[in-house]
């Protein structure tokens, strides 16, 4: 973790590396996690408009989801 709480896996998407991306991951490395401003790996993917990068991201809950045919809802409110 860096000065800004910063985790390796905030960098590997900062930089859209998926192979880093998919090692920490693997090594439950946590995507939700907030930096000391808030911001997660997750949001750094979607700030960075890498599909890549949140493919990576979503793969492992695609494998465990029940229903292959599912998929997840916009929930954000409309504007």
């Amino acid at each position: 973790m860096d000065v800004d709480g910063r985790t390796a896996l905030h960098l590997a998407a900062q930089n859209t590396d998926e192979r880093i991306l998919s090692i920490l991951l693997d090594h439950q490395a946590r995507p939700w996690a907030p930096d000391d401003s808030g911001i997660t790996p997750v949001d750094l993917g979607v700030e960075n408009g890498a599909l890549k990068v949140l493919a990576v991201f979503v793969a492992p809950w695609r494998q465990k989801c029940p229903d292959p045919s599912f998929e997840p809802q916009d929930s954000r409110p409309e504007s």
